[in-house]
């Protein structure tokens, strides 16, 4: 058998898909993957399924204060906790959420300032 799958591979001069059917005899029975035609889309526009949620600028500077103070009294409350720990653990975890909080804190005053400078130039 390989004798001759050899002899076939010397003499072969054509294509590669020639000689996988040289090799592979069932190769041209093999069946190809269909393809679907895509669905049409209809040009009907649901009200409620893509409808995005609009909230006014000043709805948005009162959410972004609440969550800065949040944060705030959360880093204010982690520092004083650091101060008063006593064991090195506690300083550690009270120093790395100190930390975050701040991070946090000042991302919010970002916005805040971004906000508050946005609804100064539409006037």
């Amino acid at each position: 058998m390989f004798k001759c799958l050899q002899e076939k591979l010397f003499n072969w001069t054509g294509s590669q898909s020639n000689i996988y059917k040289a090799l592979f005899p069932c190769y041209n029975k093999m069946v190809k993957k269909k393809r679907v035609p895509a669905r049409k889309v209809s040009r009907k526009r649901s009200v409620g399924k893509n409808k995005k949620m609009i909230r006014s600028t000043s709805k948005k500077i009162n959410l972004v204060f609440k969550n800065l103070i949040f944060f705030a009294i959360l880093f204010v409350l982690s520092r004083i906790l650091y101060a008063v720990s006593g064991s090195e653990t506690y300083e550690n975890l009270f120093l790395l959420l100190s930390i975050v909080f701040g991070f946090v804190g000042v991302a919010f005053l970002i916005v805040l300032l971004i906000f508050l400078f946005l609804k100064i130039m539409k006037k």
